[in-house]
């Protein structure tokens, strides 16, 4: 909140108008979230089934692609571009690649959320 009073003291807008701002948009947070999981949905990621893969993922922590973070503390968004070199389909856990198969995704999220893989 000390950034959003700052902003409104440099910009002269009032500070309403910036907080309404800041919390209309889904990607901006006031909370850094516990972690990030990205899944890519370049064409060649999703033949290798990369929408499935971000289904699982999504039920098992509770929450869906561009949403806020989850029970659990985990957001979950889009890659933006396919990391040159990674497999698909292309799962990142707080930046760094994964290596998250359609059978294993459910298990995998499991594991990010701290629960016990059964």
């Amino acid at each position: 909140m000390a950034a959003i009073k700052r902003v409104s003291q440099v910009s002269g807008a009032p500070y309403a108008l910036i907080y309404g701002t800041a919390t209309y948009y889904r990607h901006l947070r006031f909370e850094k979230p516990g972690h990030t999981v990205a899944v890519c949905f370049c064409t060649a990621c999703l033949i290798a089934g990369s929408s499935r893969v971000a289904g699982k993922i999504a039920g098992e922590l509770g929450t869906q692609i561009g949403r806020g973070p989850g029970p659990v503390g985990i957001v979950l968004e889009q890659l933006p571009a396919h990391a040159p070199g990674a497999s698909s389909p292309l799962v990142t856990l707080d930046g760094k690649p994964q290596r998250v198969t359609e059978a294993a995704a459910a298990a995998w999220a499991r594991g990010v959320a701290g629960r016990t893989v059964a």
